[in-house]
């Protein structure tokens, strides 16, 4: 038997109270339980990633690629060229933009005509009306030997510049000279570094001291960019070799056989590799391919473990 109450929100009932309040109970249960599963599986994704961060922290896994060493001998580069400086002129008075190329006899203001084809350049540094010659050159590299990145450009002024024919004189120690010896053409690297350039380059000659060696360089295919430099850095590259970079740590010893461990579908497997060389507390070796991970960390894993990466 029912009875009816005023109020419409409940019925009273044999066994219990049936309304509104009942239901809001059971929505509200399936809510939290909802709320926990996807908490569960959250937290649980959370820790996994964070377990696999951890053990990628710990392990240290490298992805690697191939990379290129170039091998060789650095010096101090001496830069001549043909200039010719315009006694009587100022930029103001000429008017054109720099690197201007002119031609021989080309009128350049009022009456003046240029002496020579080239660039115009507007800087005088004291080294255009240079003469070439061992003492003199001799001369240069003692004035600048400690602080020659650091000489500047001088005053301003007006000048030619013939862009075609560079000589380089470089100076190196003398322990490197026999590397050069024999050989009529060499690859450098020219420059610093707002301003750079390899390309092969003529040697004209060397000639030992008593502690280093002069080289004589020409090139006719150096960049207009070098006008702005009259001394850089020279490194002769005499072999470039090809491989990976690895610190020594990395590197382990299994039945005489030297390699590294590597993740291969989330299993740490034995990788043999051949060392190259050594260079800045590296180790450069061959036998790993592009984009493998490798552990640089191997005392803590054991060969076969399954991780998670």
């Amino acid at each position: 038997m029912v009875k009816k109450y005023p109020n419409k929100n409940f019925r009273v009932l044999k066994g219990g109270v049936e309304g509104k309040g009942s239901k809001l109970n059971y929505k509200k249960w399936i809510f939290y339980l909802i709320i926990g599963v996807l908490a569960f599986f959250i937290v649980g994704h959370m820790a996994n990633n964070l377990r696999d961060y951890i053990t990628a922290k710990l392990l240290e896994i490298e992805v690697v690629e191939i990379k290129s060493m170039d091998q060789g001998i650095w010096g101090i580069g001496f830069y001549l060229r043909e200039e010719k400086v315009l006694k009587g002129i100022s930029k103001s008075q000429l008017s054109l933009p720099p690197n201007t190329r002119v031609r021989k006899g080309q009128n350049l203001f009022g009456d003046y005509v240029a002496p020579i084809a080239g660039l115009i350049v507007y800087n005088i540094d004291g080294y255009e009306s240079f003469e070439f010659n061992n003492q003199n050159v001799l001369s240069v590299f003692k004035d600048i030997e400690q602080n020659y990145k650091e000489v500047a450009q001088g005053n301003e002024g007006v000048k030619i510049v013939n862009n075609y024919q560079t000589d380089i004189i470089v100076k190196i120690e003398r322990k490197y000279g026999e590397l050069l010896h024999g050989l009529s053409r060499v690859r450098v690297r020219l420059g610093n570094e707002e301003i750079s350039q390899i390309l092969f380059v003529d040697i004209k000659g060397m000639e030992q001291q008593s502690d280093y060696y002069l080289i004589h360089l020409f090139s006719d295919e150096l960049k207009d960019d070098f006008l702005a430099l009259r001394f850089s850095d020279v490194f002769f590259i005499l072999d470039t070799i090809t491989g990976i970079p690895l610190p020594q740590s990395a590197i382990v010893t299994k039945e005489g056989k030297t390699g590294v461990y590597v993740l291969q579908r989330n299993r740490v497997v034995f990788w043999e590799i051949a060392k190259i060389k050594e260079e800045n507390g590296k180790i450069w070796v061959v036998g790993l391919r592009d984009n493998q991970q490798v552990i640089l960390n191997p005392q803590i894993v054991n060969e076969g473990q399954w991780i998670k990466f």
